[in-house]
């Protein structure tokens, strides 16, 4: 029997836009291509004998209609991450999955992901994102707990060897969907977490 998922599309000045479904095999397919990087277009061999250090990110975009992370580091190259814009919501303020249809969605990505860890050493960042009002600083803590939370969510239904390929990150409000005097529902799916394969 297959599992449905639903995504949910917010649309920048729109509340609420289409909902689409997912099945779990959509939803492996989604996830399923490793990131693309692409190399930095300056190499210079001053500082040659100076440690390594690996670049970091310097900003990062979203394209949902590719499900795509852009992310581009200091060095100049760019990534380009598949990502599940899967609706596992909170309730406002906590890291309380809000619903049931919340928790048969992580069911449903747990499957996936097991699926893909198993099967080519997949590795995961979760996002944990929160909505637009209230402090920048409590919401980036929360955004934190959130994705810590799903982390050890997924962990009971995968087993910690294979939650080992989860990486928790907050965002906060820093890419809110929807402005902090928008309506509730536009703004409590902007309390979730994205999935994005990071290899």
């Amino acid at each position: 029997m297959k599992t449905l998922l639903t995504l949910l599309a917010v649309l920048p000045g729109f509340a609420l836009a289409q909902t689409a479904t997912l099945t779990e095999a959509e939803a492996k397919a989604r996830l399923s291509a490793a990131p693309e990087r692409t190399a930095a277009t300056v190499v210079s061999d001053q500082g040659a004998d100076r440690a390594y250090s690996p670049p970091k990110e310097a900003s990062r975009s979203y394209d949902l209609e590719r499900n795509l992370v852009i992310v581009k580091k200091t060095d100049g190259s760019t990534e380009k991450r598949p990502l599940l814009d899967l609706p596992v919501l909170f309730i406002k303020g906590t890291a309380e999955i809000l619903d049931a249809q919340s928790r048969e969605n992580l069911r449903t990505l747990s499957n996936t992901i097991r699926d893909l860890h198993t099967g080519g050493g997949a590795r995961f960042i979760i996002e944990g994102h929160t909505s637009a009002e209230g402090d920048t600083a409590m919401n980036q803590a929360l955004s934190v707990q959130r994705a810590r939370a799903i982390q050890s969510q997924l962990a009971l239904l995968l087993g910690e060897a294979a939650a080992a390929c989860l990486t928790p990150q907050g965002f906060g409000p820093a890419h809110a969907r929807s402005p902090a005097n928008a309506p509730e529902p536009a703004l409590q799916q902007d309390r979730r977490v994205l999935i994005v394969r990071s290899r």
